[in-house]
């Protein structure tokens, strides 16, 4: 039986701890890196090509979460778009804003 290379017994607990990183799983990091990539705003094709899906669909899907910051730049745009200077502030859009912001 071939030995797996990459998990608790192969070689990436050594190089995790010889970088420095905590002990996580490959698919956590994974994770990790198309969460942060996609909320940097990187093409989503470009990181589904790096994780070898077949369709950006599929990377959308599982790694692309909706944040408050995302909510408020969407509305931000928009507004700018509208020609409004006020932002997220205005009235309507206090309505629909969750406080936090």
């Amino acid at each position: 039986m071939r030995r797996r290379q990459g998990g608790r017994n192969g070689i990436w607990p050594p190089l995790l701890r010889e970088a420095g990183l905590p002990a996580k799983c490959v698919h956590d990091l994974r994770h990790t890196y198309a969460t942060l990539q996609l909320a940097a705003g990187t093409n989503p094709k470009l990181v589904a090509e790096v994780l070898g899906h077949k369709d950006v669909g599929i990377t959308l899907d599982r790694y692309s979460h909706s944040q408050p910051a995302m909510h408020r730049e969407a509305a931000e745009r928009l507004d700018a778009m509208l020609g409004r200077t006020s932002g997220y502030g205005t009235p309507y859009c206090r309505r629909w804003a969750p406080e936090r912001w």
